[in-house]
């Protein structure tokens, strides 16, 4: 391992909707943003493969089969009934996601995830997952046939979630700034971290997004998961753009770097 500091920042939810697409470009041009990840069943997914080629952004694929909203939809690529609710969207909690899901017809959509993205030119880094991983582990195991069949490193995982060992990419932390706390607070906490680091590889998960008030439409006031339609995202792209974390990162000696960059094992 480098006995440097090396940091990955990563935004998830490429192609989402219009607001998080401008979000990572944006992080990306202008500030500390390194990686990215497409989710090819979505609505803006085509705007973000377009700007994935326009800024050469390193993407990889979000593997995805859930949809996180109540007020903003999409389904698979392929017929996938196991996958579906009866409006044919996908269900929007990881294990009611996978709880009746066939693995065949859940490798079927994941095929057709990754051909609809190389179908675009574009070169996938790294597999990852949308929302996590479930408890029967049904998931990693589609991700596990993709990573073997196309060479293809899983973004990194610290925990096993007691499945088979695959091709990942090795860090030594992983981190995010999820919080409901006011900026600054959550601003200090990553200073924290950053001068924590120790030498070695890191990542930084993010979810940027533009506060242009869409963000905040994508699901009712009082949904489960609203803090993540607009709070998180706004925050984290704040962070991305903030001059005081380039500086800190700068003081610290932390390299920004790629995902391909970081070795990689069978973990």
């Amino acid at each position: 391992m480098t006995n440097n500091k090396r940091l990955v920042v990563m935004s998830d939810d490429f192609g989402m909707c219009p607001a998080v697409n401008e979000g990572i470009v944006q992080a990306f041009v202008e500030g500390i943003l390194t990686d990215s990840n497409l989710m090819a069943p979505c609505p803006s997914f085509d705007e973000a493969a377009k700007l994935t080629k326009q800024h050469n952004i390193p993407v990889g694929i979000h593997s995805t089969f859930t949809c996180d909203w109540d007020k903003y939809f999409w389904g698979p690529l392929t017929e996938a009934s196991s996958l579906i609710t009866k409006k044919n969207y996908f269900k929007d909690s990881v294990p009611e996601a996978w709880d009746q899901a066939d693995l065949e017809e859940a490798w079927i959509e994941l095929l057709a995830q990754y051909d609809r993205i190389v179908s675009n030119g574009i070169t996938l880094t790294h597999v990852g997952e949308h929302m996590g991983i479930d408890p029967n582990d049904k998931h990693n195991k589609v991700m596990a046939r993709l990573v073997e069949a196309k060479g293809i490193p899983h973004k990194g995982q610290l925990q096993k979630h007691n499945r088979e060992p695959y091709l990942s990419y090795k860090y030594k932390s992983n981190f995010s700034a999820y919080s409901s706390a006011d900026y600054e607070t959550i601003k200090a906490h990553i200073k924290d971290v950053l001068f924590s680091l120790e030498p070695g590889d890191h990542m930084w998960v993010v979810h940027c997004g533009i506060d242009d008030g869409s963000l905040s439409k994508l699901c009712s006031p009082d949904f489960h998961a609203r803090i993540w339609a607009d709070t998180f995202r706004i925050n984290d792209l704040r962070l991305c753009l903030d001059p005081d974390i380039k500086n800190w990162i700068n003081e610290n000696e932390i390299e920004l770097t790629s995902i391909t960059e970081i070795p990689t094992a069978i973990l």
